[in-house]
């Protein structure tokens, strides 16, 4: 890896090529849910609570499109970024008021918060052109995860 190369990448278990939930809190819980498979039941209810919680401080879309849900959560000891594409779009207070498609959700130990501010900075960086978003927009499913990290890679180089 180079000087410039992203710390975390997208895993293939966390990528989803077509989320199905229709409003906010459906979505969160259908994002998240790889990312929590390995928890107990109490830790995933907390994660999701702290997913929640963020929303109501301020909704996490940023707009064309995207919207970036995050968390510091306990009980994990590395960052987990995952991914959901919404063909339809779901609604998720966003500023333009137009529906979200493309979901990154990122879950980061309580105690790494540099981590978490920079994978939310990679993440913006690499859907900030529409010719990315369209990339992972049309992305056939079995090629989405290889998209996502060669704009991550991109992203990173920046």
């Amino acid at each position: 890896m180079g000087a410039n190369a992203p710390a975390w990448s997208f895993r293939e278990d966390w990528v989803q090529p077509d989320l199905r939930s229709a409003n906010a809190v459906a979505v969160l819980e259908e994002l998240a849910a790889p990312l929590l498979a390995d928890l107990d039941a109490d830790a995933r209810t907390a994660a999701l609570q702290a997913l929640r919680d963020r929303e109501k401080l301020g909704s996490t879309a940023m707009g064309d499109g995207v919207a970036i849900p995050h968390a510091k959560i306990s009980g994990i000891d590395d960052l987990r970024v995952g991914f959901g594409r919404h063909l339809r779009g779901a609604e998720f207070g966003t500023p333009d008021g137009a529906p979200v498609q493309l979901f990154f959700v990122i879950l980061s130990p309580e105690q790494k918060p540099g981590l978490h501010l920079q994978a939310l900075a990679q993440v913006a960086r690499m859907t900030r052109t529409p010719e990315a978003r369209e990339r992972i927009l049309h992305a056939p499913a079995n090629k989405l995860t290889s998209v996502l990290n060669d704009l991550l890679k991109q992203a990173a180089g920046d």
